[in-house]
């Protein structure tokens, strides 16, 4: 077991023995609040999984010669646009080329750039719609525009060729640079659609769920089998059971580290909310969402450009990466979504500052940043 699993676990039987002993350590709501998200997770996963498997098992061989004559790995075009725990991660592992690129794809793309399209791109639209919209876009464009560093970094832990794994990269090169491009020029259209394509993701997480449901009920309308559900389910109970732990844990340094806080507002030039705010990412972005208003301008751009990679390090993909994936792949993944997320900060220090005004080809979109 990975050391950081076996801390969240232990955090979360404690916070379990402390909600059923009377909440003497004051641990019960936020063991409360990563249990409510069971339901939630069961919905987006269990049907999409079952059925994105099922379909991957059955057409492998079709989908490997569609994709013959493609110049990179089929797992890629899957790893950036579904999150790993919405799909991302089986499909890429039945129809990649090689194991190694079905958990690059799976892991290191699906858990960065798969889950901000696929979930926190249309999320983010959506809960922060009350604030400019084009500054949220912005804001998730600094992550991405990163990305390609960290994703051929860790594909170098990873031990894939270097050759092999800079022509794999060339989609998601063309990709990240088509979504700054759209922001900056379309970026009023842009969110229009991404909100649409967040709605029809959702609509599909439960008509697939609901088809997974009545298939466990009457096995001759099955489009799954009872094995596939069984540990679709599994999973659900993992994230669950160390998404607890990660709540206690975010507790726990906000508590007992305030000068942490402090430091970090201070080093980034954000205020205290924002800096908050990056911490709890790392267990989970919907946990930032609710201090967004407090936080200054840079603070804002700072976390919404962290959560493209940072964000659920420790959370809900962790556990599901662990559950799933050898210990080395575990830490690879920490390290990709910790450098990635380390890059986005980075850059978004550097726009938010006077730094590259020297930068002539690049000052005027750069500037559009500020604004």
């Amino acid at each position: 077991m990975n050391i950081i699993i076996g801390i969240l676990l232990a955090l979360s039987i404690i916070g379990l023995l402390d909600k059923v002993t009377g909440n003497h350590l004051g641990f019960e709501e936020e063991f409360d609040s990563g249990l409510s998200i069971m339901g939630s997770t069961m919905l987006s996963i269990l049907g999409i999984y079952c059925i994105g498997v099922t379909f991957a098992q059955s057409h492998v061989n079709a989908i490997q010669a569609l994709s013959s004559g493609m110049p990179f790995d089929p797992s890629i075009l899957i790893g950036s646009l579904l999150s790993c725990d919405l799909g991302g991660f089986a499909i890429s592992d039945r129809i990649a080329q090689t194991p190694l690129m079905g958990t690059f794809s799976g892991v290191i793309v699906a858990s960065s750039l798969g889950v901000t399209i696929s979930f926190q791109l249309p999320l983010f639209l959506s809960s922060l719609c009350k604030f400019n919209i084009i500054k949220v876009l912005k804001g998730l464009i600094l992550g991405i525009a990163v990305l390609p560093v960290s994703f051929f970094i860790s594909g170098l832990f990873l031990r894939i060729p270097m050759g092999q794994l800079a022509c794999n990269l060339l989609p998601v090169l063309a990709f990240c640079g088509l979504l700054v491009f759209l922001v900056v020029a379309f970026p009023a259209l842009f969110s229009k659609v991404l909100i649409l394509a967040g709605n029809a993701i959702k609509l599909l997480c439960a008509l697939f769920f609901i088809a997974v449901v009545i298939g466990f009920f009457i096995p001759s309308l099955a489009l799954a089998e009872q094995e596939l559900v069984y540990e679709a389910a599994t999973i659900v109970i993992k994230m669950t059971i160390i998404v607890c732990g990660s709540m206690i844990l975010s507790k726990l340094v906000l508590k007992y580290c305030p000068k942490v806080v402090t430091w970090i507002a201070g080093k980034l030039d954000i205020n205290e909310a924002a800096a908050v705010g990056l911490l709890v990412s790392l267990c989970s972005s919907l946990s930032m969402l609710p201090l967004y208003h407090k936080m200054d301008r840079r603070g804002k751009m700072m976390n919404l450009a962290f959560s493209v990679s940072g964000a659920y390090v420790i959370g809900g993909q962790l556990a599901f990466i662990s559950s799933l994936c050898s210990g080395s792949t575990v830490l690879i993944f920490i390290l990709s979504k910790l450098l990635g997320g380390g890059l986005a900060i980075g850059l978004t220090h550097f726009v938010m500052s006077s730094a590259f005004k020297g930068i002539r080809p690049l000052r005027g979109i750069l500037l559009s940043f500020q604004k």
